[in-house]
């Protein structure tokens, strides 16, 4: 449970890691990696997990189909083969199995809009990464993968406040970042079980919840225009209806997604996703991204999922693994709520 933590390995990772050294990085994730092989072979757990960033890393500042990120991925490749190696050599191999999952994609991105510097040409208090200090914000701004950004609206508020209370303040924020090329989709909170999403041209929509005695329903309902192209409104889906719904559209399963982040505690009041080829940060960056990730489109959605055995079903979100993983340990986890459910 250690491995690669700890203040050496910290000391290592964010020294290669503010520079922009990339093949710095590689070389300390390939010592974290010898070093879990070694736990791997002593003490045979239940369970292990490894993390490699290396890919992901490489994909941003070389692309997504670049060399260097297919031997990010041969990386993988060969630590499942050692792996398999060790448990085969202290005779365990025939119980070994092994999954491989990514947790994002990634999309070629060759414009960046400097939502930070936009922000404070509106007369706007803007606190943001690396400016943390900033005393009496009006906005924080968080980015993250950098086709999404969380966009918090007087922080000074100890409670969060819903769009109706924000609105009257901040609609016109809300309505020029949608004439922004950079924005494809922004989200509000109208209440604990109503998320509005808007377009700036496709109008916007609610995705609303309600809960009834056969779980959660989803239900998607047009306003002004479809925003999320799925052809009308959508009533009383559960949450794999909304998958099978919205699947193969430019936004995989969007409406689970978004009823599931807008509305979360640490989530931002308006949560922007970010157009094709565009990103949200244009400055402050170890490297100059020509990949991205974070927002709802189809290749930034998708991730690969690698089983050595036959789903009972087909797999549909990442937090599926967890109680998959746990069902395939035979850990029962009562009273534990899962977003997701087991593919046995």
């Amino acid at each position: 449970g250690r491995v690669g933590r700890g203040v050496r390995w910290m000391m290592r990772a964010s020294h290669v890691h503010f520079r922009g050294d990339l093949l710095g990085w590689r070389r300390v994730e390939q010592l974290a990696v010898r070093e879990f092989l070694t736990h791997f072979g002593r003490v045979r757990p239940k369970m292990s997990m490894l993390g490699i960033l290396s890919p992901d890393k490489f994909a941003h500042k070389f692309g997504s189909d670049s060399d260097v990120v297919r031997q990010g991925i041969r990386d993988i490749d060969l630590v499942v083969s050692r792996a398999q190696a060790v448990a085969n050599a202290n005779g365990w191999g025939s119980d070994l199995r092994v999954w491989v999952v990514g947790d994002h994609g990634h999309a070629p991105v060759s414009q960046h809009d400097d939502l930070h510097a936009w922000l404070l040409s509106r007369g706007l208090r803007v606190l943001a990464h690396p400016h943390l200090r900033r005393r009496r914000a009006d906005v924080a701004l968080m980015v993250g993968g950098n086709a999404m950004a969380h966009l918090y609206l007087e922080p000074h508020h100890a409670k969060r406040l819903w769009w109706s209370a924000l609105a009257t303040r901040w609609e016109s924020l809300l309505r020029d970042l949608l004439t922004r090329p950079s924005i494809d989709l922004a989200t509000a909170c109208i209440d604990t079980s109503t998320v509005r999403v808007f377009h700036g041209s496709r109008g916007s929509a609610d995705i609303t919840l309600t809960e009834t005695d056969e779980g959660t329903r989803y239900s998607y309902i047009v306003r002004d225009g479809d925003p999320l192209q799925l052809g009308g409104s959508l009533h009383s889906l559960n949450a794999s209806d909304a998958w099978h719904a919205t699947t193969t559209t430019p936004y995989p399963d969007a409406i689970v997604q978004l009823a599931s982040l807008v509305p979360a505690s640490r989530s931002g009041d308006i949560v922007l996703s970010a157009a094709p080829d565009w990103d949200l940060r244009a400055r402050y960056e170890p490297v100059v991204h020509v990949s991205t990730h974070g927002a709802l489109l189809r290749d930034q959605m998708m991730v690969p999922l690698l089983l050595d055995a036959p789903p009972a079903r087909i797999p549909q979100r990442t937090t599926d693994i967890v109680p998959s993983a746990l069902h395939a340990l035979g850990v029962t986890a009562q009273g534990i709520p899962f977003d997701g459910r087991s593919f046995y």
